[in-house]
């Protein structure tokens, strides 16, 4: 299952299960229309509006919330590298912005202001590194452990990030995190999806808006496509789609059963 329009490229695998809103209609008086549920990808019609986000509630996680905190800064304003079995932190921030958030998340005395730009380096303590050594990384690694996190443990890692990197573009209702990593900018969507928030990437990093559906009626839908398509399912339950450059919601997802080779 294939929609598509100026903006996305979204495949689905037909046996799969996706979240909709019925799109809202008033007859004769009446209001129809506006029910969430679960329904086959095969039934997606232009009457349909992708639910895209919700807010995550869940209790257990890999991190706690300090924890998932100090990740969001190290991974945004600061610097890691693997030195003799272990690994070494700072976070570089400005007294003008978060430093004292900063120095209480790290934990370690920080260095002189930089001379030009005032900018203070905070080493972070050995000690509250090592609960995060397995995740630590700008890639996969990172993106799985935000999947695996709690409700409050990704709230605080998301402000953390945010902190860091977000804005408020003047003028528009969304707001922006400027972060050019690829793995960094998925984590942080990831993070935002289950906060229950909508988002698109640039060049440059992400757009959030509170958004939460995709309306279908400016798709072409094509029923023919079945392949393409990325479902990691996490140890929680929690189904998230990465389709191109859309990040969404998944509800069951139909297994894949490998064709026998012809002989």
């Amino acid at each position: 299952m294939r929609l598509s329009n100026s903006r996305h490229d979204l495949v689905f695998g037909l046996g799969s299960e996706v979240i909709v809103r019925r799109n809202t209609s008033t007859v004769r008086g009446r209001k129809y229309g506006g029910e969430i549920l679960p329904i086959a990808a095969s039934e997606l019609n232009t009457n349909h509006s992708l639910l895209v986000a919700a807010p995550l509630r869940e209790t257990r996680s890999v991190l706690t919330p300090d924890q998932a905190a100090l990740l969001g800064w190290i991974v945004t304003d600061g610097y890691f590298r693997r030195r003799g079995g272990g690994v070494e932190a700072v976070i570089y921030q400005s007294p003008k912005k978060y430093l004292d958030t900063v120095i209480a998340v790290a934990g370690g005395k920080p260095r002189a202001p930089h001379p030009d730009t005032g900018v203070v380096c905070v080493p972070v303590l050995r000690e509250r590194i090592k609960p995060l050594e397995p995740w630590l990384s700008k890639e996969e690694e990172l993106v799985g452990c935000v999947a695996r996190l709690s409700t409050r443990a990704s709230e605080s890692m998301y402000d953390a990030m945010y902190l860091a990197d977000g804005s408020v573009a003047p003028g528009r209702k969304g707001d922006y995190l400027a972060v050019k990593h690829p793995g960094v900018r998925s984590a942080f969507r990831v993070l935002a999806l289950f906060r229950g928030y909508r988002t698109s990437e640039s060049s440059r990093g992400c757009y959030v808006s509170q958004r939460r559906t995709l309306k279908l009626a400016s798709c072409d839908i094509d029923a023919a496509v079945t392949d393409g398509l990325w479902q990691p399912v996490t140890e929680m339950g929690t189904c998230v789609v990465r389709c191109g450059q859309f990040i969404t919601l998944m509800g069951a997802v139909a297994p894949v059963r490998p064709t026998k080779a012809s002989t």
